[in-house]
Parts: structure tokens; sequence; C-alpha cells
């Protein structure tokens, strides 16, 4: 089974007057977690609420979503290894640390639709009333848009 890994992010937004919007922000960050155990890999998954209050158009830079992740492990011949002093002998110790923050610049903008994307189109067999043309129906679809 697949499985999506990296940040997902929802955004809900109330719109105020004076161009201010209100977002609602979940975000959901899955991420390999370490190395797989019978053959089925270690997730990380960690998830964010937030809620943000800006103008329209202005960036707001989001952060606080971070990550530390540290190993240790021990190479060598098993039990001798582990030995306190003379393990070094018969293998090697290993450590690693990372950190890392993820931000993120979020720009609230109004999307409005174009005019040829809610044009009413006339399908099927309309009564045309004497008049030549069909009256409307309630059917709706998006005209492509217009080629240069």
């Amino acid at each position: 089974e697949y499985v999506d890994l990296g940040v997902k992010i929802k955004a809900t937004p109330t719109l105020h007057p004076n161009n201010e919007v209100t977002l609602l922000l979940d975000f959901e960050i899955r991420s390999l977690a370490g190395s797989s155990v019978n053959g089925i890999p270690v997730l990380s998954n960690r998830t964010l609420t937030q809620t943000v209050r800006v103008k329209e158009d202005e960036p707001t830079l989001i952060g606080g979503l971070t990550d530390a992740e540290g190993t240790h492990s021990i190479t060598g011949l098993p039990g001798f290894a582990e030995l306190p002093v003379a393990g070094y002998a018969f293998g090697g110790v290993h450590t690693s640390s990372q950190d890392t923050e993820l931000l993120i610049l979020v720009t609230p903008r109004k999307l409005r639709l174009a005019d040829h994307l809610t044009r009413t189109i006339f399908a099927g067999r309309g009564d045309t009333g004497g008049r030549g043309t069909p009256t409307p129906g309630t059917l709706q679809s998006p005209a492509p848009p217009p080629q240069p």
C-alpha cells in the first residue's frame, strides 16, 4: 500500500470588512520516521491547527513546525561491541542528530470567476417561443476560454 508523504495544508477562509481574512489552517506532515520493521516502514504523522487574521494580499509567515531527530547505533560483533572499553575494538558507535523547521508563507487572495465560466448554454430541444431562440434551461456548463 502506498502512503502519501509530505505536507498537506487545508485552508478555510472567512472574509471580513476592510479586506481582512481569517484563515483556519490545518497542517498534516507525514514523513519516514526511521528504518523499516519487518519490511514495514515507520512513519511520523504530525498535525497542527492555526488561525490567523490578515489583510487581503498581505503575506504572512507561519513557523513553529519544528522537528528534532536523533539516532544512536552500534555496529560490530554481537555481544562484543557492547562491552564498555573493549567494545571499540570490535565495533563502532554512530550518533547523528537533525533539526528541521518548516516555514510557510501564506498570502490570501480573493478569486473571482470570469464571465465566460458562468454563461447559460442551451441543450436539447427547447421551445423557441416563435422567436427563433430557445428559452433558457437550467443546465450550466463552463465554456472554453477565448483563444488569442
